[in-house]
């Protein structure tokens, strides 16, 4: 086992998991936006007319997600390599949407784009590994 990828991965975990609940909290207590640059114009042209469900999109299921994958990583489980690429591939999904609906809004776009992909490499790399013999 490579320890080094699991702690690696673990914090990549914590960064967007904690990132997604602080960005998505705020969407959910005011869903008409939370200030003039997030606002519902933003989401003309999408199926929300409000951030309620993307924001509970991102805190559930990147946010609480990614700190229970974090957990697992952490914590060297067996789940990891699985929950990892799920996690990951959630995480992908709400930039490549984001991306889609919305443009390029913001530089931390591209650097969410690629934690997600290392996500899921990352737990791809611990599923093909061959459990330790005791």
């Amino acid at each position: 086992m490579n320890v080094n990828i699991y702690k690696y991965l673990g914090y990549i975990q914590i960064f967007a998991g904690v990132g997604a609940i602080t960005g998505g909290l705020p969407l959910v207590l005011n869903p008409e936006g939370t200030s003039e640059a997030i606002n519902v114009e933003m989401l003309q042209g999408t199926p929300f007319r409000d951030f309620l469900v993307p924001g509970l999109y991102l805190v559930v299921f990147v946010g609480i997600a990614q700190l229970i994958a974090a957990y697992l990583s952490l914590n060297f489980r067996k789940a990891t390599g699985i929950f990892s690429v799920v996690t990951g591939a959630l995480f992908l999904l709400w930039v490549l949407l984001q991306l889609y609906y919305a443009g390029f809004v913001n530089y931390m776009q591209p650097a969410f784009f690629a934690l997600a992909t290392l996500e899921i490499i990352f737990g791809a790399k611990i599923m093909r590994q061959k459990p330790q013999e005791s």
